[in-house]
């Protein structure tokens, strides 16, 4: 019988009990999850959107004159010597760290307690390749408040997480060897 019940399972539902477990965490864990998983949907959609514009501009009616524009405005506004090449290394370091972030919220929902320091690590790895790749004056002029916001408050959050989490870890071995 269990054998029969765990073949009806969908692909889709084996790998849900794959990546997030057999046991849900507490309700904390899971509204903070999910509120971090949202966030994360937000920012990585900018970054997705931003390497499908790179991808497909080849294919404009009228790329040169798209590819001369985003030349144009890097070197004016921002000093770059290659706008499009800088955008695209900026996009594969944004999307990496963000999955990072995703892996960081996958090892919260199922209690290791690494996921809350892979989330900060994620977090900063975001602010510091945009700061390290394109700088300070893109930084200043093109990252939201909205952004920076979201960012700054999940990783407080999750960082006020990590320190609660070792600390009282640390509570609990201090206890048995005193025992």
């Amino acid at each position: 019988m269990n054998e029969t019940v765990k073949n009806k399972r969908s692909v889709f539902q084996r790998l849900k009990q794959l990546i997030l477990g057999k046991e849900k965490p507490n309700l904390l864990t899971r509204i903070s999850v999910i509120a971090g998983f949202l966030i994360w949907i937000y920012l990585v959609s900018w970054q997705l959107l931003t390497l499908l514009s790179i991808l497909l501009m080849g294919s404009l009616k009228q790329a040169e004159l798209v590819e001369r524009s985003f030349i144009r405005v890097g070197s004016k506004l921002y000093g770059f010597a290659d706008a499009i090449h800088l955008l695209t290394i900026h996009t594969f370091a944004q999307l990496a760290a963000y999955s990072i972030i995703l892996f960081a919220l996958i090892l919260i929902w199922r209690k290791k307690k690494i996921g809350f320091l892979f989330y900060v690590f994620g977090n900063v790895a975001v602010i510091l390749s945009t700061l390290f790749i394109l700088g300070t004056k893109y930084f200043s002029l093109e990252i939201t408040y909205t952004d920076l916001a979201l960012i700054g408050s999940s990783t407080l959050y999750f960082g006020i997480g990590a320190v609660w989490m070792y600390r009282s870890k640390l509570k609990v071995e201090n206890k048995t060897t005193e025992d």
